[in-house]
């Protein structure tokens, strides 16, 4: 019986340290991984952070394209407003013209 009983420790210690290896095994794949997730953690944020600058730069944009292209319109719509003045005088030249024309 003690052959065996010691035979039985020795499994039973062999099983323990394959178990030991097994969980340090584990436990180095667990803290790989946690390291893995807080570099994707910290990636993710930079991310969020850029593009959050990014948007805040592009809405800055736009508000200045949008003056601008207010400010062109306000201009264009002047312009315009003006030949039409032009063409409505010139037109009423031409036809004041016509009919001295035709008087004469």
């Amino acid at each position: 019986e003690g052959v065996e009983a010691c035979a039985n420790l020795e499994a039973a210690q062999c099983d323990l340290e394959r178990a030991r290896t097994m969980v340090s095994d584990r436990d180095a794949v667990i803290a790989e991984r946690d390291a893995s997730l807080g570099c994707l953690k910290e990636k993710i944020m930079m991310l969020e952070e850029q593009v959050s600058r990014d948007r805040a730069a592009w809405d800055e944009q736009r508000a200045r394209l949008e003056q601008e292209a207010s400010k062109i319109m306000g201009v264009h719509a002047e312009r315009i407003h003006l030949l039409e003045q032009t063409c409505d005088a010139n037109l009423q030249e031409l036809e004041e013209l016509t009919r001295a024309r035709e008087f004469a």
